[in-house]
């Protein structure tokens, strides 16, 4: 279930970010866990790759394999979730990336630039 999940979630979270130099993408409610969000935010770069709750709909409307959107209304648990979620990524993020209507080359370049301009 979602318990035993988060449980093994926040182990690997405390183990990886101890690692130099890796790339770390994680589930949206990877936020939700006070010491994961420390583990982030105090041992790495934090990109928040934000999109709408509109847009969220779109990218998940054919996917059967997210257990928290199988509901009569996934929009509204969608909007659930981000307002619960987005408050907890920009505490803990170093910067918002949008992702809507941009190729995922450009939300790597922009992600890429944010982190060089952020290393001293």
């Amino acid at each position: 279930g979602e318990a035993g999940f988060r449980a093994r979630e926040k182990a690997i979270i405390a183990e990886l970010t101890q690692q130099p130099g890796i790339v770390l993408a994680t589930g949206g409610g990877v936020v939700l866990d006070p010491d994961n969000r420390r583990c982030l935010a105090g041992r790495g770069f934090v990109a928040y790759l934000y999109a709408s709750v509109e847009e969220q709909l779109r990218r998940t409307r054919h996917d059967s394999h997210r257990p928290l959107l199988q509901t009569a209304d996934p929009q509204a648990r969608l909007a659930q979730l981000f307002t619960q979620r987005d408050p907890l990524y920009r505490a803990v993020t170093d910067c918002v990336i949008l992702t809507e209507g941009r190729s995922l080359g450009q939300v790597t370049r922009d992600i890429l630039n944010q982190l060089h301009g952020a290393q001293p």
